[in-house]
C-alpha cells in the first residue's frame, strides 16, 4: 500500500469516526462540546500534513514547491489557531464555570 493510499484510508476512517461522534453527540450535548473541540484541530492537521508532503515531493527548487510550502505554513497557522481555540474553550472557559 502506497503512502497516498494510506492517507486516503486515514481520511476515510476519520470521516467515519466523525460521523459516529456527531450522531452520538446529537443526543449528548456535553460529549459533543468536548469531542468537537478535540477533533477540529485534527481536521486542520490533516491538510497541513498533506500539503507538506506535496511540498516535500516538489522540493524548493520549483515554483510549485515554494507555493506549496507557503500554503503549508498557512495551514500550520490555521492548525495552531484551532489548537489555541480548543484550549481556550476546554480549559479557560470551562474553568470559569466550575
Amino acid at each position: 500500500m502506497s503512502r497516498l493510499e494510506k492517507f486516503y484510508l486515514f481520511c476515510i476512517v476519520l470521516a467515519f469516526l466523525s460521523l459516529v461522534i456527531y450522531v452520538y453527540g446529537y443526543f449528548h450535548r456535553e460529549f459533543i462540546v468536548v469531542s468537537s473541540n478535540l477533533i477540529f484541530p485534527l481536521y486542520a492537521l490533516v491538510p497541513t500534513l498533506a500539503s507538506y508532503i506535496a511540498a516535500s515531493k516538489y522540493g524548493l527548487k520549483s515554483v510549485i514547491g515554494y507555493t506549496l510550502l507557503a500554503f503549508s505554513l498557512g495551514l500550520l497557522f490555521w492548525t495552531i489557531g484551532e489548537v489555541a481555540w480548543s484550549i481556550y474553550v476546554l480549559v479557560i472557559i470551562s474553568s470559569i464555570y466550575i
